[in-house]
């Protein structure tokens, strides 16, 4: 289930709540619970997810895809009930924007 306000929203966790925004236009920060860093590897012609991080409150995510204007290189998977604080990509420039 998923429940979103204009500036943050909320996942339980499960294997398939997962942050589908793969255009990179926003930046997350965790309010509450614990997520997982995925990247996906081919190793000898097969697919591989390897977890690479576990973030938690106060952690963030999103940045890179932001400031590169490149898609995501990562999946962020929910281990537990979450909560985010969201930045779309105007307002990351306004408020954090000048410091990277």
């Amino acid at each position: 289930m998923c429940f979103q306000t204009r500036f943050s929203f909320s996942l339980e966790a499960s294997s398939e709540s997962t942050i589908l925004d793969s255009h990179g236009d926003k930046f997350y920060i965790i309010i509450r619970g614990k997520v997982e860093v995925q990247i996906d590897e081919f190793h000898k012609n097969k697919l591989i997810t390897n977890t690479v991080q576990e973030l938690g409150v106060g952690s963030s995510f999103g940045e890179l895809a932001l400031i590169t204007q490149l898609p995501r290189n990562a999946t962020i998977v929910c281990r537990e009930e979450c909560h985010f604080a969201v930045l779309t990509k105007e307002h990351y420039n306004l408020i954090l924007g000048k410091i990277y």
